[in-house]
Parts: structure tokens; C-alpha cells; sequence
């Protein structure tokens, strides 16, 4: 049973020399990131996951992101400048593909048309200079296309990157003329069929696919996709952009199952468009979701659709369904970490600045997901699972939130023999057994006063690896 009054109790009754170190202390009240949690004793990065790290659970939109900040456009910027430096045998610098991709006019790129065509036509010195690399490639004929088809790509932007904010009712939206992109779509096709490289026929291909898309006609977007599918060889990025406007096509037409599936894809397969992909991600009714599951082909498909869905909304129900399909399934560590700091919002007090105030530090056991611990504990006596210490870990901390000390031991003690080398587990285990000392903790006693000393000292440590949450566990 947890002795509520015995840390009081402690504070009331501590020596000087822990005064000492509280005073160092001190300065770690509120030094956590408010940003991603307010109160949490549980590191997500235990998982050893960094491609997951977006989705550890946080008070942002996504973990370790600056307020309003979305980078999924540069990082697709980057995928497309790296493509089309493969495109050119990585003999055209990325930095003067920079330029002419994402910062040059329409008239420098018919500039530069006419002047590979004739060197004497007149070009600018910044011009020149900025792409010198690819004015210098040898293959003239290809820079040409790449030209071509750059030009058309800059022509098909005010129509297809339109997005209207909540600022600009009175702007004048380009999707009206609706002449103008049906002209560009009839073009986009004949490029796309006379053009030679099958790379830029798949950007073509791409092009089109979002104007049909930005004009409203989903079902041509659709079926237009479906049938050029063979041009995209290699599933570069631009067959994914396709494929999501696809994807969008679908849930405007109210096809949630297929769009759900398609973005369960993308979230997949396309590392550039994760985040985009998940932001999309809706499941609707039950019998949506069963359709979506019913379209996935294999068990990895069925793991990823599971997967989005415990990030969206349930990640107990969802590990126990991936489980089911493949214990040894790469897409349950994130849902297990994330499950544990959603569950710590219910069962450690004073969440937020919000939160009715209490008086007592104990941790709430009745408030411990007993889905999420009975699920931690089979899957850490099976053994079946890739990251069997993080089990292990997880079992012993919520055995630990809900008193029953010795169990935790036992668990955090296996978690701590399968993960020798991993410093930040093991300061998890160490600082998870400080807890308990505190939370044990009966009586005044010299030898425990000393003892709490040095744990103190080494959990303020500015060793301690900082992902671990040694600001929260000792304002505890």
C-alpha cells in the first residue's frame, strides 16, 4: 500500500545535507520542455526509435516541433532536388537545381531554353552563374526537356499549390479559370506522351494528377492515375504525390476506406510525405475502417493501418491487433511508449497548469491502464517481441505506479539485463527505483537520508543522458 504522507513526511524531517542538494536542485523546477509535456516520468526515447519520433505523444501537434512549424515541404523539396540530381548523373550541382527547381521565373527558364539552343542568345551573369553546372551539361537534348517540362511545372503552380486561408476571402482564387487549366491539362498529357525519358514522363504524369485534382474532377483524377500507373517506374516521389492526390480524390468523393488505405501507404513507403500522410489519415465509421483493412493486401499493410489508427485515436487496442498479426512487429514499440505517457496523464497529479491541485504526490494506481499493463506483461513473458526490455521496462513502471513494488522489480530488473549498454534505459531503470525508494520510504533514517543524498545528486547530474525526464522525477 503507498504511504501518501510519507514524503511529506520526509521533506519535513530532511537533514541539511540534502538541503544542499536541494538548493542545486531548485533550478530544475519547470527546466522540462512544456513544449512536449508538462508533467511526465517516462522517456519515449527508450524505444530507440528516431524515425518514430515525431509521434511520441506530445502536447504539440508533433513531438519536438516548434509551434506552427511544418517542415514536410522542405523535406519533400529536398527528395525532388535529390531525384533530379540522380537524373543527371549527379553531374549538375544541387545548388544551381535549387535555383532553377524552387527560385527561378518562367523567364529565366525560356531564357535558358533559347540559350542552350543558341550560346549567343543574351543571358545574364547572375543567370549564368547561378546555373553554370547545368548550362555546362553535356547532354543538351535532355537539359532541354528538363527545361520544357520545368516551364510547364511553373505554368501549372498558381493553379495547383492554391491553398485559401482564413485570411484571404476576398482573393481571387485561379482555380475559377477553369479555361486555363483545362488547357494545361490537355497539354500536361501530349508532354507527357512526346516527352522521352520515362522520369520526366512520370513528372508529367504527376502535374496532371493534382491539376485534376485542383479542378475538382476526382474521378478523372482517379482513373487518369490508374491508367498511366506504369509510367512511374521506380515509385519515385512524384508517383506518391500522385498517388496522394489520389488519395484526396478518394475522401472528397467520401471513399473513406480507400483513402485511408492509400494513406496508410504513403505513411509507409514515402518517408518525405509521413507526417502529411498521417495528417490526412481519418477513419470514419467502423465499417470504413473494416473496408480499409479489407483493401490491404498483405499482413504488413494490415500492421501499418493498425498502427496509424493507435497513433489516431487507440494504440491499446491497436498494439493487441498488431500483435495478433505479428509479435515481432517493428510498428509497436512507438504505440507502447505512446500509450505510457498518454496513461501518465490520468495517473500522475497536477497534469497541467489547469489541473485541480493536489496535495499529494502519491501516483494514482486505480487510474493505470490495466489493458496497457496486462498487455506488457504477456508480451514480456512470451518473448516474442523485437524490443523485449522495453516490455520489461514498462511492466515495471506501471507496476511501480500502482504499488506493487516488488513486481516492478522483477521487470525492471530483466529490462535492465536485456538492455546493458543502453545508458538511457538503464537512468530510466535507476531513477523508476529512486521512485520506489521515496514512495517505500516509512520512516526517518540516517542511513536512508544519505542514501537519498546521492540519488539526488546523480539524478541532477548534467551527465544524464537528456532525454530522460530528471526534471519531472525530481519535482515529484
Amino acid at each position: 500500500m503507498k504511504k501518501q504522507t510519507s514524503k511529506r513526511f520526509l521533506i519535513l524531517t530532511i537533514s541539511a545535507s540534502i538541503l544542499v542538494v536541494t538548493g542545486v536542485i531548485m533550478a530544475c523546477a519547470g527546466g522540462d520542455d512544456f513544449g512536449d509535456f508538462f508533467v511526465s516520468f517516462f522517456a519515449p526515447e527508450t524505444s530507440d526509435n528516431e524515425s518514430s519520433a515525431p509521434f511520441y505523444r506530445s502536447m504539440r501537434q508533433f513531438y519536438g516541433e516548434e509551434p506552427n512549424y511544418d517542415n514536410s515541404i522542405s523535406v519533400m523539396d529536398t527528395a525532388n532536388i535529390n531525384e533530379w540530381t540522380r537524373f543527371f548523373g549527379r553531374k549538375v550541382e544541387m545548388c544551381d537545381l535549387n535555383y532553377i527547381v524552387y527560385k527561378s521565373e518562367i523567364c529565366e527558364i525560356d531564357t535558358s531554353i533559347f540559350y542552350i539552343k543558341n550560346s549567343t542568345y543574351p543571358m545574364s551573369h547572375s543567370l549564368r552563374r547561378k546555373i553554370s553546372s547545368l548550362l555546362a551539361y553535356p547532354d543538351k537534348a535532355l537539359t532541354k526537356e528538363f527545361l520544357f517540362y520545368l516551364g510547364y511545372a511553373k505554368r501549372c503552380e498558381p493553379y495547383a499549390t492554391y491553398n485559401p486561408g482564413w485570411w484571404s476571402y476576398d482573393e481571387t482564387d485561379p482555380r475559377d479559370d477553369k479555361i486555363s487549366m483545362e488547357n494545361l491539362i490537355d497539354g500536361g498529357k501530349r508532354a507527357m506522351i512526346n516527352a522521352k525519358t520515362s522520369f520526366i514522363k512520370a513528372r508529367y504524369a504527376f502535374q496532371v494528377s493534382r491539376l485534376l485534382f485542383q479542378y475538382g474532377n476526382y474521378e478523372e483524377c482517379i482513373s487518369f492515375f490508374n491508367d498511366n500507373k506504369p509510367l512511374f517506374q521506380g515509385k519515385s516521389t512524384a508517383y506518391y504525390r500522385a498517388l496522394g492526390y489520389v488519395a484526396a480524390s478518394h475522401y472528397k468523393l467520401e471513399n473513406f476506406s480507400e483513402a485511408n488505405y492509400i494513406y496508410s501507404l504513403l505513411f509507409d513507403k514515402c518517408k518525405p510525405m509521413k507526417i502529411t500522410a498521417f495528417k490526412s489519415f481519418h477513419p470514419q465509421e467502423d465499417s470504413d475502417w473494416e473496408g480499409a483493412l479489407a483493401l490491404a493486401s498483405d499482413c504488413r499493410e494490415k500492421e501499418v493501418l493498425w498502427h496509424m489508427l493507435g497513433i489516431y485515436a487507440d494504440p491499446v487496442r491497436a498494439m493487441n491487433e498488431i500483435y495478433k498479426l505479428n509479435p515481432n512487429s517493428e510498428f509497436l514499440d512507438l504505440l507502447l511508449v505512446r500509450a505510457v505517457n498518454i496513461n501518465e496523464e490520468y495517473f500522475i497529479p497536477n497534469q497541467d497548469y489547469w489541473s485541480e491541485k493536489s496535495d499529494s504526490y502519491a501516483l494514482v494506481a486505480r487510474s493505470v491502464d490495466d489493458g496497457l499493463l496486462e498487455l506488457a506483461e504477456k508480451v514480456s513473458a512470451e518473448g516474442k517481441a523485437d524490443k523485449i526490455y522495453l516490455w520489461n521496462l514498462v511492466a515495471g513502471y506501471l507496476n511501480m505506479a500502482k504499488g506493487n513494488f516488488d513486481k516492478s522489480d522483477i521487470y525492471l530488473s530483466k529490462a535492465e539485463l536485456l538492455a546493458q549498454n543502453d545508458i538511457l534505459v538503464n537512468e530510466q531503470i535507476h531513477s523508476f527505483r529512486i521512485m520506489t525508494k521515496v514512495e517505500r520510504y516509512s520512516k526517518t533514517e540516517p542511513s536512508f537520508e544519505k542514501d537519498l543524498t546521492s540519488e539526488l545528486k546523480w539524478l541532477r547530474s548534467e551527465s544524464r543522458n537528456q532525454a530522460l525526464r530528471k526534471c519531472s522525477i525530481y519535482d515529484w
